[in-house]
């Protein structure tokens, strides 16, 4: 059976059915009512737990992020809340997606505001490399799902904010 996102040999089907079949860190699907971009941690926890993930990725590999970390939370908060609505038509349509990976986008996103606001550089630009990687499976579901539409409803990380984030919501703690 051909896969639409991951054609037969490219290194994407490779990867994303090696991350389909790691079992998830953790239980990612909210109780009850509430989108999927809901946040689960502080800002703080996000950083601690997603940056060993950030720094296991080869040196070559990282990019700089220069792009206004906030943003990149708003659009990733909007992406997954609409890429992933309906995880059930995810997982039947497109079961090689890392879709674990994907519903902690806004947790990575949020660990990379954390890395910003405290100027840790090495971290920020190795968590954007990350983020930006997962985000790549996010614009395929996307795009998947609303073909020409897929900018409108999974917006690019360095796209202008695609929502105000609410500050009550979004409050992060400073200390280090």
């Amino acid at each position: 059976m051909s896969n639409v996102l991951f054609p037969q040999g490219s290194g994407a089907t490779r990867s994303a059915r090696q991350h389909a079949s790691c079992p998830p860190l953790a239980i990612l699907r909210p109780k009850g009512r509430g989108s999927p971009s809901d946040q689960r941690m502080s800002y703080r926890s996000c950083y601690e737990f997603h940056r060993s993930a950030a720094r296991a990725i080869d040196a070559a590999k990282v990019a700089p992020f220069r792009g206004d970390a906030r943003a990149a939370l708003a659009n990733v908060r909007a992406g997954v809340d609409a890429a992933l609505a309906d995880r059930g038509a995810v997982e039947r349509h497109l079961p090689y997606v890392p879709l674990a990976q994907l519903l902690s986008l806004a947790d990575v996103a949020r660990a990379l505001v954390y890395a910003a606001v405290h100027g840790d550089d090495g971290d920020r630009d190795r968590l954007g490399t990350l983020l930006a990687q997962r985000h790549a499976f996010l614009r395929k579901v996307g795009w998947y799902f609303h073909g020409e539409r897929c900018d409108a409803v999974v917006p690019p990380l360095d796209a202008p904010a695609a929502r105000a984030l609410d500050d009550e919501d979004e409050s992060f703690d400073t200390g280090m």
